[in-house]
């Protein structure tokens, strides 16, 4: 599997939490992000539910909020993350679980 573009994922990223943020006062524009896990994997029908860019540049994503700890653990399965499901008390955290797979081609690893 060929890796994520990172800039695709950053502005990805990026642009969900300006829609979020956008919604919220100052004190609460105010936010922590922490990575909780990355690894290359994906769900198993991702190619079936992911949205598919329809123009360049061509990637496909898929994106899960969740709320609630037994929606989190069902979540990192269906991901397949190898490691089990960290605690985290979604009371007072907001949780997203991102899939991501770049449909380019890149010409310089062709030659």
């Amino acid at each position: 599997m060929k890796n994520p573009n990172p800039l695709l994922f950053l502005s990805l990223l990026m642009s969900l939490l300006f829609l979020f943020g956008c919604s919220m006062s100052n004190e609460e524009k105010q936010m922590n992000l922490d990575l909780i896990a990355s690894e290359k994997t994906l769900p198993t029908n991702f190619h079936e539910i992911a949205f598919k860019r329809k123009e360049a540049p061509f990637f496909q994503y898929l994106v899960r909020k969740v709320v609630y700890q037994s929606e989190f653990a069902a979540n990192w399965n269906f991901y397949g993350f190898e490691n089990k499901p960290p605690s985290i008390n979604l009371g007072i955290k907001i949780s997203f679980l991102l899939g991501f797979k770049s449909l380019e081609v890149d010409l310089t690893r062709l030659g």
